[in-house]
């Protein structure tokens, strides 16, 4: 949702970026956001979900510019198809390297702060 923040709020962009790949950025997000939620409830496995997401981002693009290439007056456009395609990777890295990130902390913390304690049994004169 930050990447949809970060598009839609920048000025400048559009002088850069046509509106129309914007949105076909958005929707690969979008959609391989869709596809990591669905699998990643299914399996609970975070690769196979950053997978799907990536591969639903791919097919919904194609399939996309496959139906716009039997339109009148549209065709199919590989510049469309890669913008989704770069949406649906944006979403795949960014959770992987969240996750990372996460992990990493995770770790450190349990590593750094645990610590174990004595056990003290009844007999040996510990509150029981």
């Amino acid at each position: 949702m930050f990447f949809i923040l970060i598009i839609f709020i920048s000025g400048g962009i559009d002088a850069q970026i046509a509106l129309d790949k914007q949105k076909h950025y958005v929707a690969g997000i979008i959609t391989a956001t869709t596809g990591y939620e669905v699998v990643y409830r299914i399996t609970g496995d975070k690769r196979k979900a950053r997978c799907a997401g990536v591969l639903a981002s791919i097919l919904v693009g194609v399939m996309k510019e496959t139906f716009d290439a039997h339109r009148p007056g549209a065709g199919f456009d590989p510049e469309d198809l890669s913008a989704t395609i770069l949406g649906g990777l944006t979403f795949g890295i960014t959770i992987k390297l969240l996750d990372k990130r996460r992990h990493g902390k995770t770790k450190k913390t349990w590593g750094s702060k645990t610590k174990a304690l004595p056990i003290s049994s009844p007999q040996e004169g510990g509150e029981g």
